[in-house]
């Protein structure tokens, strides 16, 4: 009885920074509004005729998040800074079943489409992941003067399958692509059990033999819960034609 009862207590423990996380996330998607900030970058390397071609693209993007009158609505501000070019600035708003996307640097691309159900929390979300306990290698916990970091190892074909589940099934794993490393998560939590930061990095190959890589690194900062106010412009159809009609 004992040695069970030290089995169950370990085994409680190596679960713990995973259900802190989903303690977290759980209080972050009942939110009524937030602010999140995003930064990320996605290095594609490839490797031709012995020669490297790197590029190496950054993202900056505002959200700001809030359900209201049984629907979400969402603004945000982006800009892409692909590698040896301008940056393009973005703004988009989530309104009312529409997308309305306002390109700053080339106006003429500006355009709207449908969307259905919850998809502005989803955008405004992503990279802040749901994923189950058995796709976790490993789990730490640490304190720091911010907060309770979290950090996840993922089980590399267990993610993949998780993710890609129809193709892991036919395919299995490492046929199209595979993880070059196993992909890492950290979370950081607040003293109010609330996520302040979060991190990711994953670098997929592709399988074929073509050196071909992609590496995203990101990071994610709540910067507010509750009491975000959003204001939009005056959102004309005539400046924003639906994607596919042409002007």
């Amino acid at each position: 009885c004992l040695f069970l009862a030290l089995g169950q207590f370990c085994a409680c423990g190596r679960q713990q920074p995973y259900q802190q996380y989903m303690r977290a996330y759980r209080q972050l998607s009942a939110a009524d509004s937030l602010m999140l900030q995003k930064n990320s970058s996605l290095t594609i390397s490839q490797d031709l005729a012995a020669t490297v071609s790197q590029t190496n693209d950054t993202i900056q993007e505002t959200y700001r998040l809030a359900y209201e009158n049984g629907q979400y609505l969402a603004i945000s501000n982006i800009v892409i800074s692909p590698t040896g070019e301008e940056p393009i600035v973005v703004n988009v708003y989530f309104r009312d079943g529409y997308q309305y996307v306002e390109n700053l640097t080339q106006p003429q691309y500006s355009y709207r489409n449908k969307y259905e159900g919850d998809f502005p929390f989803r955008a405004t979300l992503d990279g802040i992941l749901q994923f189950p306990a058995h796709v976790i290698a490993a789990q730490k916990e640490e304190m720091t003067p911010e907060g309770v970091l979290l950090t996840f190892e993922l089980d590399s074909e267990k993610y993949y399958a998780h993710c890609y589940p129809q193709t892991y099934r036919e395919y299995g794993y490492g046929v199209f692509s595979f993880y070059r490393e196993s992909p890492v998560y950290t979370v950081l939590i607040d003293e109010l059990g609330r996520i302040k930061q979060i991190t990711g990095h994953f670098c997929t190959v592709n399988a074929d033999g073509a050196a071909y890589s992609e590496e995203r690194n990101y990071s994610i900062s709540v910067m507010q819960y509750d009491g975000v106010s959003l204001e939009f412009p005056l959102l004309q159809d005539a400046d924003y034609p639906e994607f596919g009609s042409g002007r």
